[in-house]
């Protein structure tokens, strides 16, 4: 049985500090000086340990999971983006417990490669790419529609925040092909819509992200409700 991990990278290190270490360096002697780069190090860790499925906080479900879950190591390939180097995400992640070698040497070149902010990304995406390529034994490696659809760069973030850009159809992005969403957050193109974003604007303004919230919303919704007729229904009983 898998684990089901949802963990903040900006508070993960606070919620998993009782379970794994944290660190003021890198083992090669490097300070880690932001949360998600201690993130890196806790989630790789956990699930080196335990197994299960780790989504960073803004990762969306849009789907079912049950036919990914049959490798040792499941990662999701980032899109591809012009003058950037490929990248291996590391929002959605899965792995059995004990069962992943790729995972433990993925996790101990990132100690000794780590340069903190002077290279961001270098042990983390960019790590887990160059490793996919040189052995990819017991790892599946995901299209990015599975998880970084339709991504971080800014016509991705407008296809999916910019009501001009919606097709109609529901949630036809998310259908058929991914099982999740990241959101990334944290990056300056989403950072420009962040204000926008609240429960009315959801429920008023067609866009991707929208169709694909609003089911989610008005199940949260109903089952308020039915809980309140419920305990109604005790009371005057």
């Amino acid at each position: 049985m898998c684990i089901v991990l949802c963990v903040c990278v900006c508070v993960c290190v606070c919620v998993l500090c009782s379970i794994t270490e944290i660190r003021s360096h890198a083992p090669n002697g490097v300070p880690i000086e932001y949360a998600a780069h201690q993130s890196d190090f806790l989630r790789l860790g956990y699930l080196v340990r335990d197994g299960g499925i780790y989504m960073d906080w803004d990762v969306i479900s849009t789907g079912p999971i049950d036919d990914v879950l049959y490798s040792p190591v499941v990662f999701g390939a980032e899109k591809k983006v012009l003058n950037y180097k490929e990248a291996l995400g590391v929002a959605w992640m899965a792995a059995r417990r004990g069962g992943s070698l790729w995972l433990t040497r993925f996790l101990s070149e990132m100690g000794d490669k780590f340069q903190g902010k002077a290279c961001y990304t270098c042990a983390s995406v960019q790590l887990a790419k160059q490793l996919s390529l040189a052995d990819p034994t017991g790892l599946r490696v995901l299209n990015y529609t599975s998880f970084y659809h339709p991504g971080w760069e800014l016509d991705g973030v407008q296809r999916m925040l910019e009501p001009s850009q919606y097709s109609g159809g529901g949630d036809s992005m998310a259908h058929g092909y991914f099982y999740a969403m990241h959101l990334f957050e944290s990056h300056a193109n989403f950072q420009k819509y962040i204000a926008r974003i609240t429960l009315d604007w959801i429920r008023t303004v067609d866009t991707h992200f929208a169709a694909i919230i609003r089911p989610m919303l008005d199940y949260d919704e109903n089952f308020e409700r039915e809980q309140k007729q419920t305990k109604s229904k005790r009371k005057r009983s």
